[in-house]
Order: C-alpha cells, then sequence, then structure tokens
C-alpha cells in the first residue's frame, strides 16, 4: 500500500518535472504551491457557502428557535452547526428565515465571483509558468541540437529534430505539468472537503467513497494503458507527419514534373489520417469516458440512500437530509474527481515527453560562447589529416597534408568522392580530424572554441546560397539588426551588386521570399558573396559555385571572385569547371581522399588538351 501511494502517475510525474526544473523553476514552484493552497481554500469556502444556504433552508426551525439546540438526539457536530447558523441568524439582523436566505444567496453570489476570479488568476499564473518552463526547455533542445555538430544534424530527419524542439516542449507544459498542477488543486480541495465533511457527517461521506471509489477505480485501471499507449502512437506518427510535408515542399519541382502530386497528397493524407485516428480515440474516448460516470455515480448513490431507507426504517427528514448532503457533496466531489481523472490520463498519455527531453534534464541554459575572431596573419597548414565517417571502414580523407599562405587563391579538384566535400566540412571547422593537426600561424585548433574563433574568418560561399525570407539588408547583414552603412557599400560593390540593386524600386527592402525566389541563381551567389565581404572575411570558400550556372553567368561571378582576390583575400575555390579556377595561385587534385598533386592552371589545362 505504501508503495502504491507513492509509486503513481501522480507522484511520477511530480519526481518527473522536477528532474527537469532549473534551481530558479524550483524555488519558483514552491509559490505555485501556495497558489493551488489558497485556490483550493476557496473552492471549499464556495461550496461551504452554498452548503449553509441549503442547510438553513432544510432546518429553518434552528434560525428562529433554540428548541433543537438543546435536543439529546443531535450529534455534538450538528449541535455546533445549528449554533452557528443562530449566530448567523442573530447577526444579520434579518426579521425572517426568507430573509436570511436572501441574505445568504447575496453572498453565495459575491463569494462565487471572488472565487472564480481568483481562481482564474491563479490558473493564468500557473499556466504562465509551465510555459516559461516550455520554452527554456526549446531553447535547450535547440542549443543542444546544434552543440551536437554538423553530422549529427544531417544524419537525424528535419521532422524528427522539428518535432522535438518545437512540440515536445509546449507538449511537456500542456498535456504533463498543467494536467499536474489540476490534480494538485483537486485534491487539495477534496482533502480539505473530506475533512470537513467527515467532521460534519461521517456516514454520508462514507456513503459517498462507498459509491464513488470502485466507478472511478474500474475506469482508471481500464483507461490508463490505453492512454499511454496512444500517446506513444502520437509521439510515433507527429515526426513522421513533420517529414511527409518538409519532404513534399521541398520536392516541389521534382513532383511537378513527375505529375506526382496525388502520391505525395496520399502519403501525407495517410500518415495525417493516422495521426487523426490517435487523436480521436483519446479525445473521443480516453478524456471523455470518466465525465459519463457523474450520471450513474449520482443515480447509485440516490439507489444506495433509499436502499438503507428501506432496510433501516429510517424517517424522512433523515433521509431527506442525507440526500441533500449527497447532492451538495457530489456537486463539488465528482466534478473534482473528474478532473483529477482527465489530469491523470493527460499524464499518462503525455509520459513519453519525459523520455525525450531526457537529453536536456540536466543541461543548463548557457549562451553559445562568444569569442573573438582568431588572428590570422601567415598560413594555414594541414598536417597528415584523416578523417572517417561514423560507421565506415575507409577513410574518407588520408594523411593530407598542404598550406595555404594568406592571401593565396587555391582551387580544389577532383572527381566525386575524391573527398573534396569532406575537405571542406574540416577546412570550415564543421567535423574534425581524427587524427593529424590543422595550423593556424603555428596555433593547433585543438577544442570548439578555437574552431569558433577560426570560423569567424570565413565567409562561405555555396552552390545554392540560403536566403532569408527577407529583405536584401537581411541578407546581407546576416544576423546582424543595426547594418552598418560602410561595410554594407562595401559588400555591395565588390559583389558587383550595384547594377542589381539600383534597378529595384525598394532597394535594399527589396523581398526576397522564402529560399529566394525572386533570385536568379547569379544574384543569390553575389548576395553570398556580398554576405561573405559585409562578415569581414578573410577567408573565402567558394563550393562548386558556378557548377549551376550557364557560361555567361559562370563568367560574371569568376570575374566577381577574382576581383575579391585582388583584396587581398585568402581564397579557396572547390570546382568541377576548370575554368573557375583561372586566376588560382595553385590547384590541389584530390583522389580517394589523397591529395594526389599540386599542379598550376596552365598545367591542368595542358594536361587537358592532350587527354583530347
Amino acid at each position: 500500500m505504501i508503495k502504491l501511494l507513492f509509486n503513481n502517475p501522480f507522484f511520477n510525474a511530480i519526481r518527473n518535472i522536477k528532474s527537469v526544473l532549473d534551481p530558479d523553476q524550483k524555488r519558483r514552484s514552491i509559490l505555485m504551491i501556495i497558489l493551488m493552497l489558497i485556490n483550493a481554500v476557496f473552492d471549499v469556502l464556495g461550496l461551504a457557502t452554498i452548503f449553509l444556504l441549503i442547510t438553513s433552508a432544510l432546518e429553518g426551525d434552528v434560525i428562529t428557535s433554540d428548541t433543537y439546540l438543546r435536543a439529546e438526539d443531535i450529534s455534538n457536530n450538528q449541535h455546533f452547526f445549528n449554533e452557528t447558523l443562530r449566530s448567523v441568524y442573530l447577526w444579520s439582523g434579518a426579521s425572517s428565515e426568507i430573509e436570511l436566505l436572501f441574505y445568504l444567496s447575496i453572498l453565495i453570489f459575491i463569494v462565487i465571483n471572488i472565487k472564480n476570479g481568483v481562481s482564474l488568476w491563479i490558473v493564468y499564473i500557473q499556466t504562465r509558468f509551465s510555459y516559461n518552463i516550455a520554452l527554456r526547455l526549446n531553447q535547450k533542445m535547440f542549443k543542444y541540437f546544434y552543440e551536437q555538430g554538423h553530422l549529427f544534424l544531417n544524419k537525424n530527419t528535419s521532422g524528427k529534430k522539428i518535432y522535438k524542439v518545437v512540440e515536445v516542449p509546449m507538449r511537456f507544459a500542456s498535456q504533463y505539468m498543467n494536467p499536474t498542477f489540476y490534480f494538485t488543486t483537486e485534491l487539495l480541495v477534496i482533502t480539505i472537503l473530506t475533512i470537513a465533511l467527515l467532521a460534519y457527517n461521517p456516514k454520508a461521506v462514507l456513503l459517498l467513497m462507498i459509491v464513488v471509489t470502485p466507478v472511478f477505480l474500474a475506469i482508471y485501471q481500464f483507461s490508463k494503458d490505453r492512454a499511454k499507449k496512444v500517446g506513444n502512437e502520437r509521439n510515433r506518427l507527429m515526426p513522421i507527419n513533420y517529414a511527409k510535408v518538409i519532404e513534399s515542399m521541398k520536392a516541389f519541382v521534382d513532383v511537378k514534373l513527375g505529375n506526382l502530386e496525388n502520391k505525395f497528397l496520399e502519403d501525407y493524407s495517410n500518415s495525417q489520417k493516422a495521426l487523426n485516428h490517435t487523436d480521436v480515440v483519446n479525445i473521443g474516448i480516453y478524456q471523455k469516458i470518466h465525465q459519463k460516470t457523474n450520471d450513474i455515480i449520482f443515480g447509485l448513490g440516490i439507489l444506495v440512500i433509499f436502499s438503507f431507507a428501506y432496510f433501516t426504517d429510517a424517517d424522512k427528514d433523515s433521509v431527506l437530509v442525507l440526500l441533500g448532503f449527497f447532492g451538495i457533496a457530489a456537486y463539488k466531489v465528482l466534478p473534482a474527481i473528474n478532473r483529477m481523472m482527465n489530469s491523470v490520463l493527460a499524464i499518462k498519455n503525455s509520459s513519453f515527453v519525459m523520455e525525450e527531453l531526457a537529453i536536456v534534464a540536466h543541461q543548463d541554459l548557457t549562451p553559445f560562447m562568444e569569442v573573438d575572431k582568431m588572428q590570422f596573419q601567415e598560413a594555414i597548414r594541414l598536417e597528415n589529416i584523416c578523417f572517417k565517417y561514423p560507421n565506415t571502414s575507409q577513410n574518407a580523407l588520408e594523411n593530407i597534408s598542404f598550406q595555404m599562405n594568406k592571401g593565396e587563391s587555391i582551387g580544389i579538384i577532383g572527381e566525386s568522392g575524391s573527398g573534396k566535400t569532406t575537405l571542406l566540412k574540416l577546412f570550415l571547422r564543421l567535423i574534425n580530424q581524427q587524427s593529424g593537426d590543422f595550423l593556424v600561424d603555428d596555433k593547433k585548433l585543438s577544442n570548439k572554441l578555437d574552431d569558433t574563433a577560426f570560423q569567424k574568418n570565413i565567409g562561405y560561399v555555396e552552390q545554392d546560397v540560403f536566403i532569408l525570407n527577407g529583405t536584401l539588408e537581411n541578407n546581407i547583414a546576416f544576423g546582424e539588426e543595426l547594418t552598418d552603412s560602410d561595410r554594407m557599400d562595401f559588400a555591395i560593390k565588390n559583389a558587383m551588386l550595384e547594377q542589381f540593386l539600383s534597378e529595384q524600386p525598394e532597394g535594399l527592402q527589396m523581398q526576397l521570399g522564402e529560399g529566394g525566389v525572386k533570385l536568379s541563381g547569379g544574384q543569390k551567389q553575389r548576395v553570398g558573396i556580398a554576405r561573405a565581404l559585409y562578415k569581414g572575411s578573410e577567408i573565402l570558400v567558394f563550393d562548386e559555385v558556378t557548377s549551376a550556372l550557364d557560361p555567361i553567368t559562370e563568367r560574371a561571378i569568376v570575374k566577381s571572385i577574382n576581383h575579391i582576390a585582388t583584396l587581398g583575400k585568402t581564397i579557396i575555390i572547390v570546382a568541377h569547371r576548370i575554368t573557375t579556377l583561372e586566376k588560382c595561385d595553385r590547384i590541389i587534385e584530390l583522389h580517394d581522399g589523397t591529395n594526389r598533386r599540386e599542379r598550376k592552371y596552365q598545367d591542368l589545362v595542358k594536361e587537358l588538351l592532350l587527354h583530347e
């Protein structure tokens, strides 16, 4: 019994919630407990005023006469209550029972309104508290995924990541923490009410417990495991659903060209249909089934009362008092138990959130480390760099060694699978070598802080430049709210965006649309170049920037890159098209993860001509 008392969904939820709270949140949770107690007291106070009115109406003679106060067949509790009614009657100055009942009805109206106002305010404070906790968990999840690095983010599906960052913490707040608050409040209400009612009429309380307890226990036993199963199924389906939508949007062109709209719509519909089914079962059955027991319990209670009267020959007045008492208690107790049941089933249904939140349960929400840009004065050296992807047997990079001097332009070429992309990721410090050294001016990069400090030197322009759904200014000054006009002018001029900008009526405030739908491929590249220049990058990395461009646009972008080289920037160009590398000082050719050789552009062209 003791084990059952402390090993149940409610106490488990309290322990689970405590495990994800930060110290300051745990301190504030004490205030939430006090507020729940205040809420419970006001709830019981509201019921007490109603009970006072009904009892006064049933036993009106007690108000105007002291005859029954001395009756020997009245219990001590009843005697005390009758004396209290008499005192209220005398204090009110009422001249009749009806006048007193009128005054009591006004009091009830006032108390109920105050109770409801206080209750709404407390629920608002509790809900705000739980959603603030959810926000911090949102932030922790976001930070956790970012800190796992490039390989982790690429390995996991977008739908699952979005679901864990956005949905799980909010589910924790709305369907796990808030129900725990509600359960605690109702538990306090029932506890206070039960103590008061036991003092007044223990027989009636025993009757209520005999009627209510078996019914609700049966409903709970029927629902608890099923509700948890439905919640786990929803947790499985939600990321799949997110992924279906994301994939269909990203694959828009391929879907249209293949006339596959119906296929993708059907895939999404099947996923959503399965998710809807779980919600229908949960909302339509498990969240409602216990609410349908009120009538059963009320009818059963009346049957038990009159059965008691029939078999014990109880008098009519005793039965009416017992019936009125049962009705008043049921008016408050049954809805409270319903809400408690609903809360417990919600907790069971959402218990999966604790497993999802375990990865950030003890994580401090510290800001991402801000570091100063690492000084780059002379050269970058890679010495015997080796890298192998997880769950593979062969190195993607094998003993890569080369030096790149400040101000140099280096080209990197190689067939597909030669290691170009991996080398680029390593140079960008998105991944780290398993062996070998990466040195900047003879300083080894040995930790994340070193990597971050070095990354602040790099401007990265890829084949498909990421474009924010915002203005041209937002995209060039990426991440900065206040734009530096001098740096902006420099970036636009040297990215050769001046003509394009002059043709836009809105200028820098031109909206580029999601993914840069209003830009051509070449214009996206120029925005990417301008972003790198605005950042003040000493090193610019161009990753296949011309591979998807037409020859005219390619020549224009190459001209921009060659111009940037005259600004003293250090440049790395990964390319398939040899013409992109014309102004490179050296070209490194990769083969099977090794740097096969280094050559000049002219030598490479001659070799290609010989093979033709």
